[in-house]
């Protein structure tokens, strides 16, 4: 089992380690610009980075290209030059998104407007532009099909053709979570054609989308009244995750105040998602601020923490799903890491 790990080091340049996570061996490393997004192939034939370069480093002209890498060798078999106004944040899987087929890669912009580019990865070529007014984030869902979160709460679904124009732009009937109140994470945990999106005071909203546009289920809290008295909560920069044949859903907690949601955790809570209960609990031997979970014959749940300056390097700890045990470690990463991803 092989995992990719984004890193970002001062912003610039941003960097994937590929690590082997049976062996816990480095396998290689590729480096992009500023600020890069990455996603794997669905076949996992290519590796994806959406980069930013400025002729000065950082500043002067700027130019945005998507890179393709051979998903065996590693070496950049082409690129694909963008509109520059890709959206540039912290590392957000949600801002890329391959198709099923392999054949499109959608990123999301902001200049402020939202929009999504339409990249033809079979002929390297831009086909166009998607309008996404007061949505972002551009999470694939069918062969032609995205979805976006809304500044309101709402979710739209966006239908478009091969030569990358919208067909059908349709928004959830009202605003499935309160922006304001209780904001949730854009990157949702998935299992099958359910989206379970998370917000920051540990409540579950679940998505349907297989519909047209996706239909809000009910939602569920991860916290009992206890709880909550503790202060415990959902956090990190990759908060949790999900394993698809048992149906559990797995978080990543720590206790906290108000507007603590990108604290590492300590604790890795796993919940059934049928039952909406909670199944078990993983005391983590350090805290880390990210988590994935494979979905072999062997799974692990895999903890990620970034660096700290001056004084912690950050490390990557592998666990046995089965019995929640540390299995080994990866020490010593100079580079600020965000988001982990699983081949």
């Amino acid at each position: 089992m092989v995992y990719s790990l984004a890193s970002l080091g001062s912003f610039a340049p941003s960097s994937v380690t590929i690590i082997d996570g049976d062996t816990r061996k480095v396998l290689g490393m590729l480096t992009g610009g500023l600020g890069s997004s990455f996603a794997i192939a669905p076949d996992h034939s290519a590796f994806y980075m959406a980069d930013t370069f400025y002729s000065r480093g950082s500043r002067g002209d700027r130019t945005d290209v998507v890179t393709i890498y051979d998903g065996k060798s590693l070496d950049p078999t082409g690129e694909v030059v963008i509109p520059a106004k890709r959206q540039l944040t912290a590392q957000d899987n949600a801002t890329i998104g391959v198709t099923p087929d392999n054949k499109i890669l959608l990123l999301a912009n902001m200049t402020p407007a939202t929009t999504a580019t339409v990249v033809d990865l079979k002929n390297r070529k831009v086909l166009g532009e998607i309008e996404m007014s007061g949505c972002t984030e551009t999470l694939v869902t069918g062969a032609r099909q995205f979805v976006s979160l809304c500044g309101d709460g709402s979710m739209m679904t966006t239908d478009f053709d091969d030569n990358g124009a919208a067909t059908s732009q349709k928004r959830t009937a009202s605003p499935f979570f309160d922006p304001e109140k209780d904001p949730v994470w854009a990157l949702p945990a998935i299992i099958g054609n359910e989206a379970y999106f998370v917000s920051y005071h540990g409540t579950v909203y679940p998505m349907d989308l297989s519909t047209d546009p996706a239909t809000p289920g009910k939602s569920w809290s991860l916290v009992s009244s206890d709880e909550i008295a503790k202060n415990w909560k959902p956090g990190g920069v990759q908060q949790f995750a999900v394993h698809q044949k048992k149906g559990l859903l797995y978080i990543l907690m720590h206790q906290g105040g108000e507007w603590t949601h990108k604290m590492p955790g300590t604790e890795v809570w796993v919940y059934d998602i049928k039952t909406q209960k909670q199944v078990r609990k993983i005391t983590l031997k350090r805290m880390v601020d990210a988590i994935m979970t494979t979905q072999d014959d062997n799974p692990l749940l895999v903890g990620v923490m970034q660096v700290i300056p001056p004084a912690t390097l950050g490390y990557v700890d592998f666990y046995s799903l089965a019995s929640g045990k540390l299995t080994g470690s990866v020490n010593d990463f100079a580079s600020l890491f965000e988001h982990i991803y699983g081949i």
